[in-house]
């Protein structure tokens, strides 16, 4: 059954950088100036040294997307500082994950999943906030994305080279310097997304720039060639994950052992927490079904297993059947080779979903 609905609205950029942002700023303008108020309450970071730093680095190595997020502000009705701020501190608590896979008639395909923790954040927020973004004409790379209204970096993206980009939120990170002078967690998916053909392109970036911000952050790149990589970061600590079998996921906690050990030492807090649990069930999950997804030969069939009743832990999960009793927001099943992405949110419907296309 073919049930293609439109779930989230599609904005289709085009033009220089500041028509860009123009458009995304005038998209929902109360909803920026909301979340804006709402984080400003919890932080002081508009006199951060980090702040005021990270914002001059950002204008010195990426003029043209500083000036889409000037844009977007001042169509939203915020100053620059204002704008940037909701950029890099525009996020909730969401158990997220990316997973990679070969399969053998569609090629490298993507499932990206967005996991809030309540019902109450679902209709409250993400409802209203999501939408599909699609930049034309963008260098080097155009890609189609899903998003939230108030960020310019995707959550979830493919881009004309046929990279697939899928974030998976962080694990705490351990190092407490600021490090200023480096990309900060929430624009990699952007990077990635706009800035790089391959997984070849995705590490350099990755080791050139580095990251920071207030916590780790775990993506999923997944190319046309049908390279992978889990790109694990932690502050200026990077982790580069090998796909096994053709199969990569990354979740909200640390796999690669140089990352797990030094946390296990200083964040064993966190180890011990539903969080964590909640993302080591995705693992297994995985793990467990791994002959499966490496049989698998088109999309089709993981969306079909993806729906599967019954499985706790499953990358699709269902209040009351998973640790934390976290709940699946929206899936987003990316193909690499038609550079689509097909979209569901909740309630989720196998057969209900939006696809959109680059």
């Amino acid at each position: 059954m073919n049930n293609e609905v439109p779930l989230v609205e599609v904005i289709e950029l085009t033009g220089d950088s500041s028509n860009r942002g123009r458009l995304l700023g005038e998209n929902s303008p109360e909803m920026v100036r909301e979340v804006l108020k709402k984080y400003w309450k919890t932080n002081d970071s508009f006199e951060s040294p980090y702040f005021r730093k990270n914002f001059v680095f950002m204008k010195r190595e990426f003029p043209e997307l500083i000036e889409e997020v000037e844009a977007f502000g001042a169509a939203a009705g915020l100053s620059p500082e204002e704008a940037y701020f909701t950029q890099i501190y525009s996020t909730g608590n969401t158990g997220c994950s990316a997973l990679a896979i070969q399969t053998r008639n569609d090629g490298p395909i993507m499932l990206r999943t967005i996991d809030p923790f309540s019902l109450e954040e679902v209709t409250s927020w993400y409802q209203r906030g999501d939408r599909a973004v699609i930049h034309r004409g963008l260098k080097p790379h155009a890609y189609a994305a899903i998003q939230s209204c108030i960020t310019l970096s995707p959550a979830t993206a493919v881009n004309d080279a046929g990279l697939m980009v899928g974030g998976a939120s962080g694990h705490p990170k351990f190092n407490f310097q600021d490090n200023p002078e480096t990309i900060n967690l929430y624009w990699w998916t952007r990077i990635f997304a706009q800035y790089c053909s391959d997984c070849k392109d995705a590490r350099y970036y990755a080791n050139r720039y580095k990251c920071s911000g207030v916590k780790g952050i775990n993506i999923v790149v997944a190319d046309s060639k049908g390279d992978a990589l889990g790109i694990e970061f932690e502050s200026e600590n990077i982790a580069f994950r090998e796909p096994e079998d053709g199969i990569i996921l990354e979740v909200n906690h640390f796999q690669h052992p140089d990352l797990v050990k030094p946390s296990l030492n200083i964040r064993s807090d966190f180890w011990g927490s539903s969080y964590h649990l909640n993302s080591m069930n995705r693992v297994m999950y995985v793990n467990y079904n791994r002959e499966r997804f490496k049989a698998m030969e088109t999309m089709d069939e993981m969306i079909d297993f993806s729906y599967e009743k019954g499985w706790p832990g499953r990358i699709l999960q269902i209040q009351g059947l998973n640790i934390g009793d976290w709940l699946t927001y929206s899936a987003s099943f990316v193909k690499s080779r038609d550079k689509s992405i097909r979209y569901h949110n909740y309630p989720l419907d196998k057969d209900r979903y939006q696809l959109i296309r680059l």
